[in-house]
């Protein structure tokens, strides 16, 4: 090949290249700001408008040792207490608790579940002390964003009620017939606290394959609404063995819940139901939902498992638009739909076992405008998380890895 032909190859292959990074760089629609690096590693982020007013956030962040508040230019630091267990945030900000699990001793002869309940890092509101019996699992903390505290106890199906001053207002035993199981299925879901609704998925039991050779293979799963204070409204018995997730929508309208039957010799059958707050089933999809976001101001939703995205409208109780992920980008870790439900943006990132522990890496941020169409993708490459951290804000949605924390200004 002669010097001018080589020359030409040349020029060829940069006008080539230059122009697929230029389309790379075209498809990034939206501009990403690193707005908060970190020299330890955060193990969770959290990010709440507390005043919508003048765009105030609150930014907490969890660390192996500390916890980071920053609200406004006022950064303040909490040590994490001895035997800490984890960190709980009221669903806007406005409350977290720090729990505890303390080991027995001469004093306590069994373990103690110790929850403390803060405003702020200098504002305690109350404190509880749970004994944790050796048969029985640790209960989920629940933190309203009134201050009042829910414990759910799976095995014994037990739901406990505090009032923002620590006192238990309701100890509820949801079936009285039910004995005792590891492997019962008890979650629970707020409405937006003005509606005063609080939605409850249990079973009575443990779900095994339906043609496994028992006398009773089905979990009985049940739906339940229940007031803030811990009075029950109603309760539904649900299709299918087994419930997996529930969600509610923030006025309370409708309900999602994800349920599913297995069997040894034949494919297990998925369903997430859409409810109305009568508990009446308004449609079935043919999936089993993980994740879910609702629209503030619209009457949509958009719910998703690992790999499969879709858009729906609640009132008419119909699929709008579904898009599909393929396995090589990683399986959806958050979704989100802004407050008319114009814009979806979705979380995914591959999951990998390193350094001891199972990580997400390679995350992607994926946006969606209201026909189901990609906007925008945007890659992560270098960076990695533990817990998903994907929250929208007016016109900005925060992205939370181990390192930094991001910001997306979105295009209206």
């Amino acid at each position: 090949m002669t010097l001018k032909n080589h020359l030409f190859v040349y020029v060829v292959f940069l006008l080539v290249f230059s122009a697929n990074l230029q389309a790379e760089r075209g498809t990034n629609k939206h501009v990403v700001k690193p707005i908060k690096q970190v020299p330890d590693e955060v193990l969770r982020w959290s990010v709440f408008s507390v005043n919508p007013q003048n765009d105030q956030l609150r930014i907490l962040s969890l660390g192996k040792q500390k916890l980071l508040i920053q609200q406004g230019s006022t950064i303040k630091s909490m040590e994490l207490p001895p035997h800490f267990y984890q960190l709980t945030t009221a669903p806007h900000g406005f409350y977290f608790a720090l729990s505890q699990i303390l080991p027995a001793n001469k004093e306590q002869k069994v373990s103690q579940l110790f929850i403390a309940v803060y405003q702020d890092v200098d504002q305690l509101l109350f404190k509880i002390q749970y004994p944790l019996q050796y048969s029985e699992s640790i209960p989920s903390i629940i933190l309203l964003d009134n201050g009042n505290l829910i414990l759910a106890e799976p095995v014994v199906g037990q739901l406990q009620f505090y009032a923002s001053s620590g006192e238990m207002i309701q100890q509820i035993e949801l079936f009285k017939d039910a004995t005792y199981n590891l492997e019962r299925v008890l979650m629970v879901a707020p409405a937006a606290i003005e509606f005063n609704r609080i939605a409850v998925l249990a079973s009575k039991g443990a779900a095994a394959p339906l043609d496994a050779d028992l006398p009773l293979p089905s979990s009985q799963p049940y739906l339940f609404l229940f007031d803030l204070k811990g009075n029950e409204l109603w309760r539904q018995a649900l299709p299918e063995a087994a419930a997996a997730h529930v969600a509610i929508a923030p006025d309370a309208k409708h309900i999602i819940v994800g349920v599913y039957s297995a069997y040894r010799f034949k494919p297990m059958i998925k369903k997430t139901l859409l409810l109305n707050n009568d508990g009446s089933i308004l449609n079935t999809f043919p999936m089993l939902f993980r994740y879910a976001s609702f629209a503030k101001e619209s009457p949509i939703a958009v719910i998703a498992d690992r790999f499969s995205l879709h858009q729906i409208d609640l009132q008419k109780g119909k699929i709008l638009w579904q898009h599909h992920f393929l396995p090589k980008t990683g399986m959806i870790t958050a979704v989100s739909v802004n407050k008319d439900g114009q814009q979806t943006t979705v979380l995914t990132a591959l999951n990998r076992f390193a350094n001891h522990r199972f990580e997400f890496q390679q995350p992607q941020l994926h946006l969606f405008n209201q026909q189901g169409m990609i906007m925008d993708k945007i890659p992560f490459t270098n960076e990695k998380f533990l817990t998903p951290a994907l929250f929208p804000i007016q016109n900005q949605i925060f992205i939370g890895f181990t390192k930094n924390l991001y910001k997306l200004e979105v295009s209206k």
